[in-house]
């Protein structure tokens, strides 16, 4: 936009390129001349601008910590593994300086050796990352080698993989090992807590066994525009967010802002496929499935990959964020398709939407709640807030996408360039559709002919 020259932008990035190359101590090096100079000529703001950066280089320099002698660049990656739950632990060090960790939770079977885990990872990590000169391992595995050379390749420098034995290499994979050891231990921890919760749940709600799927509704919309519903999916290993799934609300019959309308939509959408396969629905996990219910499962499962936009899983129970109003226009949707046998629950908020004063609603039952300070409760907080938080992070990027639309768009001939110099010369769609044909004519691009049609397109 002009407020700096290409030689000074130039000099920016090559600035951020070396900082993030673990370069920070010859950059505030940099910084410091040119404080001096600043300070000299006595631009005092400027002076003082880059004495904030020299402040916060150090302060970065500090957190990097311990620099290894003969470590550049390197990824170190340690594996805790107990049964089928492993976690995968990747520090990473630029310059011989640590700039932070990762921990990544790779699925597998019990019966996989650790070896295969380790290597599985690799090849799937380093797909999506540019891997170092160095990568440092906790345990090996018979393919180095090959993945080395494949690396190598990729990279177009040498890369080599190896476990050291003993060093300050060695201690730094210890210190990775610990790291992934006590992130699996939270882990489990984690976990253990949510069966706890879900055991619970069952009680709570009268369910016939603990669920093993949950799927929490919501609904997202500013005075009916960019209105979607949708909904998270949390199973005892947590949130199962590549189950996640947004509608965006396009019936006629919804009328914009309708909540109610709104969630009976979502659930037809949901729903309607499994309803015409079966006609109906035996509770997920309430007891074994009949056999009626297996080929349900399993003709749900072949819809959704022929193409259908629900998820093949069956809910065991059904979380709605809303009230009474909700949950009857649930009822009533899954009514009207002929879908029964679902646990249903509404979360309402309390008086003052208080955290903690939510009312639960399940039909053919009283509305409770639950002591502010109970772990289930808090619990159902969290499902709750992550559906809301998907919810309104889709309407945001809608919302966001129809912000850079217009009926620019959808004029013949008008590209993006054309679009851009229009935009640029007028300031808005809304005066570029008031503007007179001699006026379109004088933008740069716009030949006299495509500034009729233009005109055209928006006078008729």
């Amino acid at each position: 936009v002009g407020y700096v020259t290409e030689a000074q932008y130039a000099e920016q990035i090559n600035k951020a390129r070396d900082f993030l190359k673990g370069r920070s101590r010859e950059v505030q090096e940099t910084f410091s001349t040119e404080m001096n100079a600043a300070s000299e000529a006595m631009e005092y703001e400027k002076a003082a601008m880059l004495r904030d950066r020299i402040r916060a280089l150090t302060q970065v320099q500090q957190e990097q910590g311990l620099r290894v002698a003969g470590l550049k660049d390197a990824d170190v990656i340690a594996l805790a593994r107990r049964g089928d739950k492993s976690v995968v632990q990747v520090h990473f060090y630029r310059n011989g300086s640590h700039f932070g960790n990762q921990s990544f939770h790779p699925r597998h079977s019990d019966d996989v050796s650790d070896s295969e885990v380790m290597s599985g990872f690799l090849g799937q990590f380093y797909q999506a990352h540019l891997p170092p000169s160095e990568i440092l391992l906790s345990r090996g595995f018979e393919e180095v080698t090959l993945l080395e050379e494949a690396l190598s390749m990729r990279a177009e420098y040498k890369v080599e993989i190896r476990v050291p034995e003993r060093g300050d290499k060695r201690e730094l994979v210890e210190a990775a090992q610990k790291n992934a050891e006590a992130a699996l231990e939270r882990l489990e921890m984690e976990r253990a807590s949510v069966a706890t919760h879900l055991l619970k749940l069952k009680e709570l709600f009268g369910l016939q066994a603990m669920p093993q799927r949950i799927e929490v509704y919501d609904n997202s919309h500013i005075s009916g525009t960019n209105a979607i519903g949708a909904f998270i999916v949390a199973t005892p290993e947590g949130f199962d967010k590549k189950s996640y799934r947004t509608f965006n609300i396009k019936d006629a019959l919804t009328v914009a802002g309708d909540d109610y309308a709104m969630m009976r939509e979502v659930m037809k959408r949901r729903f309607k496929r499994i309803a015409m396969i079966e006609g109906g629905i035996t509770p997920y996990a309430a007891a074994p499935l009949t056999p009626s219910a297996t080929r349900l499962a399993q003709s749900a499962t072949q819809a959704y990959n022929a193409g259908s936009e629900e998820a093949p899983s069956l809910p065991d129970l059904v979380l709605i964020d809303g009230g009474l109003g909700q949950l009857h226009a649930v009822e009533a949707a899954l009514a009207e398709i002929g879908v029964t046998g679902l646990n249903l629950v509404a979360i309402a908020k309390g008086v003052d939407r208080n955290a903690g004063r939510e009312w639960f609603h399940l039909p053919n039952r009283e509305p409770f709640q639950l002591p502010i300070n109970d772990p289930t409760l808090h619990y159902l907080q969290r499902l709750r807030d992550e559906a809301h938080r998907y919810a309104i992070g889709k309407h945001r990027n809608k919302r966001s996408k129809s912000f850079t639309q217009s009926a620019l768009d959808d004029i013949p001939s008008i590209g993006a360039t054309r679009k851009k110099a229009l935009l640029q010369h007028f300031g808005s769609r809304a005066d570029v559709e008031t503007a007179t044909l001699d006026e379109l004519s004088k933008v740069k691009g716009i030949s006299r002919t495509t500034a009729q049609a233009i005109y055209d397109y928006f006078h008729g």
